[in-house]
């Protein structure tokens, strides 16, 4: 199976194929721009995240074999740039499977995910939007994350989810 592939059989008989990416393209050009957006800034982001987030091709681009490439760079100023790419506003699912095949990076401060939010957050903010996790290692990649978002109250969020340990670490090998 190619990286960035869902597969035509994904979740058994009857289920249909909404959406795929293939990440197809020539090396060092940002993904389709059809599905793809990016989110460019920086300021914390909700998590007190260091970086600042570019569309370069330093940090978002085809390699031309079919994978997506993320990369955090340190400058020498020591700064730090790295990419936060969406599909909102050009791809919506209400309903269905939605996978991942990722190759993710480990080591401190490491924190790699791929998630999905509701597509009314402008209105209604988060958690109120919900957020599906669908896949986050910290650290080592030695545990797969998958985890629920969601409002509980005015203020409070709930969250739920597994915490599954892996044989090989995530940034070992490609993984669905």
């Amino acid at each position: 199976m190619t990286p960035g592939v869902q597969r035509a059989d994904a979740g058994g008989p009857g289920r249909r194929l909404v959406w795929q990416d293939e990440f197809a393209g020539p090396a060092g050009t940002f993904p389709d721009r059809a599905s793809w957006s990016a989110e460019l800034g920086a300021g914390g982001w909700g998590n007190g995240e260091l970086q600042t987030y570019t569309d370069a091709a330093a940090n978002v681009a085809l390699d031309g074999e079919g994978h997506l490439v993320l990369s955090a760079r340190a400058g020498g100023d020591g700064a730090w740039t790295s990419a936060r790419i969406t599909t909102s506003g050009r791809r919506t699912v209400r309903a269905g499977l939605v996978e991942v095949r990722a190759r993710v990076p480990s080591g401190v401060g490491i924190w790699p995910a791929a998630w999905t939010l509701g597509q009314d957050i402008e209105q209604v903010g988060w958690p109120r939007c919900g957020e599906m996790d669908v896949i986050e290692s910290v650290g080592d990649a030695r545990v797969a994350l998958q985890t629920a978002h969601g409002p509980r109250g005015y203020f409070a969020r709930w969250q739920s989810g597994p915490v599954t340990p892996v044989g090989v670490p995530l940034s070992a090998a490609f993984h669905t």
